[in-house]
């Protein structure tokens, strides 16, 4: 998951998600605040051909992440 001793943007929200998802279970509480992920931070491989934009909310999901922001 790490590599070269560097978080990626996308590994980092993984994380992150992951750890407040399971701290808020872990406590039998919904979390403190819900947050919403624009796609403009993935924007290098949206623009680079990498990925599509409907890509994105699956993307989202995976990361815990319900609320999402679309670039247009």
């Amino acid at each position: 998951m790490i590599s070269e001793g560097a978080y990626t943007r996308r590994e980092f929200l993984a994380t992150t998600a992951g750890a407040f998802a399971m701290a808020g279970i872990a406590q039998g509480q919904q979390p403190l605040y819900k947050i919403s992920l624009a796609e403009w931070s993935i924007n290098k491989p949206l623009f680079g051909g990498q990925m599509q934009h409907l890509d994105f909310a699956k993307i989202a999901k995976g990361a815990g992440i319900d609320a999402i922001e679309y670039v247009n």
